[in-house]
Order: C-alpha cells, then sequence, then structure tokens
C-alpha cells in the first residue's frame, strides 16, 4: 500500500481530496471564464460545488476507491465526474450585445470564494494528518 493509499483510506480523507479536486477543477472553470471574458458567443461555465461534493461524499461511502461517470455531460477527472453547467445569459440577468455570458465581477468573486474554501480544506486535511501522525507515535 503506498502512502497516499494509506492517507486517503478513511472516508473523511477521501472525501477531503475529492474537495481538493473539485475546487481545483472550478478554479480552471473560472480562469478559463476570464480569458474568454471578451470573447463573442462565449458561455461563462461552472459547477455546482455542492452537488459535486454530494455526489463524491454518496460515491465514497458506497466505493470509496472510484467515482462512476454517471451522465455524458459529466467531465472525468481522475476518478472525479462532475457536471458542467453553460450560463445562458449572465448571473445577473443581463445579455450582452456579443453573447457573451461572462460577468468579470462575479467571476473574480467566485474566484476568490472557491480559494478560500480550496485553503479550508488543506487546512482540514492537514490537521487529519496531523492527528494521524500523532496517534502513530502514541501522543494521542
Amino acid at each position: 500500500m503506498g502512502i497516499e493509499s494509506f492517507l486517503f483510506s478513511d472516508p473523511t480523507s477521501a472525501l477531503l481530496k475529492r474537495s481538493l479536486d473539485i475546487h481545483s477543477h472550478r478554479v480552471d472553470l473560472i480562469a478559463g471564464n476570464l480569458a474568454n471574458a471578451d470573447t463573442p458567443g462565449y458561455k461563462a461555465r461552472d459547477l455546482d460545488f455542492r452537488a459535486a461534493l454530494q455526489d463524491a461524499a454518496e460515491q465514497t461511502t458506497m466505493n470509496p476507491g472510484h467515482l462512476a461517470r454517471t451522465h455524458p455531460q459529466h467531465l472525468d477527472r481522475g476518478d472525479l465526474a462532475m457536471e458542467i453547467e453553460e450560463q445562458d445569459q449572465a448571473e445577473d440577468g443581463s445579455i450582452r450585445v456579443d453573447g457573451n455570458t461572462v460577468n468579470t465581477d462575479k467571476e473574480l468573486q467566485k474566484m476568490a470564494e472557491s480559494q478560500l474554501m480550496y485553503n479550508a480544506t488543506i487546512t482540514a486535511l492537514a490537521r487529519k494528518m496531523k492527528m494521524i501522525n500523532q496517534a502513530l507515535a502514541g501522543k494521542i
């Protein structure tokens, strides 16, 4: 058993790792939206973090080793499947003349939120690893 398999063998650690994967992928989508803010006809893309994490939690409980791709619109990211949504209009309901649905302010807000959540997940995972190390050292 490799070190990564050992560290992520329990459901909590596995779910924290999947959370990092989801946040990382969401940041990639947001960066793509920002890069295409001036591209005519570009539809902003995002994923529902809560729904993706809920799917991950259910899959981790049923089958900790693999998440199944259950829908053709899901992207396969290793063993993590997520549904990507295109926005037909800007989040504030406005429609630009060129058909682009990217709202730069909202995308920057989502980027900051996602980065905060990513950092919080890293902190939780680090604390979990510290507890495991303490338990192995006989300090708990």
